[in-house]
């Protein structure tokens, strides 16, 4: 197959987010025969259909739904040089840090804060979602780094590389009221309160499932959620035990006015940030690995 015609993909692009070619037309200042034409050769380059009439309007053959997500991801990417290149034209540096959404908020926020506080702080934008989707953008370039609660999975299509940032252990915190007088030493006091456990798909879930079975705990399970802030507002309003990271311990009780019941270092939780370079070529994000290293994880485990 022949090299792809940008405009040729950029005419189908606009077609299918308009519906049609006449209001593509509209919308590109081009004749309708030109657009057609240009669909037609796209087609036959393609060696498929892309789209189907329906009534008065087109709609997207399967083919056509694959090459809409490449164009979507492909204009997205355009955009985004475009505007790195005028910032950068600009003299304003940016950082682009992708959070996998399972990493605690608070966690994100002591990482990321550093970057705010620099003078001249860079323009910080941050993009939120699973791990799989924040380490595709990073692979693309879309991403500067991505902190994660996990390394990098071995991949021989794509490099990338994974930075320690540092571990902590694991602290269970409750509503005032919800354990009452313990007749029993941590973490036995535990056994028969309801817990709401992270999601299964953190690398936290077995971990903690193991350890409490081990010391011979069984927790009923009230709920299981990806999203830690709403395990956290749950907690707070008495909804079971929960955890956090001890490094956010005090910061946690004192947002949701909980109190902690206990903490152990069997479990921990690691995070990462995860680069496309094996060598942190940038000197903002060296300075915010090493900023996490000793303030967010060696500074509190010592103070613990």
């Amino acid at each position: 197959m022949r090299e792809l015609n940008l405009k040729h993909l950029h005419y189908f692009w606009v077609v299918a987010q308009e519906g049609s070619i006449s209001a593509a037309s509209e919308r590109l200042f081009i004749t309708p025969q030109t657009i057609s034409a240009q669909l037609r050769e796209l087609e036959e380059r393609m060696h498929c259909k892309l789209f189907e009439r329906r009534g008065r309007g087109l709609v997207l053959t399967r083919a056509g739904e694959t090459a809409r997500g490449y164009a979507d991801a492909i204009f997205d990417l355009s955009r985004e040089l475009t505007n790195a290149l005028s910032e950068e034209e600009a003299g304003l540096r940016q950082v682009r840090i992708g959070v996998v959404d399972v990493v605690p908020k608070l966690i994100a926020s002591l990482v990321l804060l550093p970057l705010l506080r620099r003078e001249p702080a860079p323009r910080l934008q941050c993009r939120e979602g699973d791990a799989a989707d924040m380490l595709n953008r990073l692979a693309q370039h879309r991403l500067d780094a991505v902190l994660s609660d996990h390394p990098a999975t071995p991949d021989p299509n794509v490099r990338l590389y994974t930075h320690e940032l540092g571990r902590t252990g694991i602290s269970f915190l409750g509503a005032p009221g919800l354990l009452a007088e313990p007749l029993q030493p941590f973490p036995q006091c535990l056994h028969g309160l309801p817990i709401l456990l992270p999601g299964r798909r953190t690398a936290l879930r077995m971990a903690l499932e193991n350890w409490l079975r081990e010391q011979g705990v069984e927790m009923r399970v009230a709920g299981e959620c990806d999203d830690s802030a709403l395990i956290k507002a749950l907690g707070q309003a008495g909804g079971g035990i929960f955890t956090c990271p001890t490094a956010i311990e005090s910061e946690v009780c004192r947002q949701y006015a909980v109190e902690a019941i206990g903490r152990t270092e069997a479990v921990q939780e690691q995070f990462f940030l995860i680069t496309a370079s094996s060598q942190v070529e940038r000197p903002l994000l060296a300075e915010l690995i090493a900023r996490a290293r000793g303030d967010v994880f060696e500074a509190r485990a010592g103070s613990d």
